[in-house]
């Protein structure tokens, strides 16, 4: 007697980008981290989020990461983890230029002002 099971397994899409530009939000929304294996460019400028959590650096892929006119005070140096990052907006941060220079790395480039 034979048995068969065929089960399929479903992925995440492929997304590249995800825009989160002027939606009021207070915290990274839970969905970027669905598509952490693929995201290269995230939009979280003009918003109100405070904290960058952990899981946000678990995004390897990411070269393109707007956090402008927001409301941080700090930027975790785990930052430096995203090796494929060239580009980082802190601009319009509680102290941008002090967020920048936290940031140990030649590799970025910074929007600060």
């Amino acid at each position: 007697m034979w048995k068969c099971c065929f089960t399929k397994t479903y992925e995440a899409p492929e997304v590249l980008e995800l825009d989160f530009r002027h939606s009021s939000l207070i915290e990274v929304p839970a969905d970027v981290f669905t598509f952490e294996r693929t995201l290269e460019k995230l939009d979280l400028g003009s918003n109100q989020i405070s904290d960058l959590p952990p899981s946000l650096f678990h995004c390897h892929e990411l070269k393109e990461l707007d956090l402008c006119d927001n409301d941080l005070m700090s930027i975790p140096q785990a930052v430096g983890s995203l090796t494929r990052l060239c580009k980082l907006d802190l601009s319009r941060n509680g102290n941008s230029m002090e967020l920048g220079k936290k940031v140990k790395t030649n590799r970025i480039a910074f929007i600060l002002a």
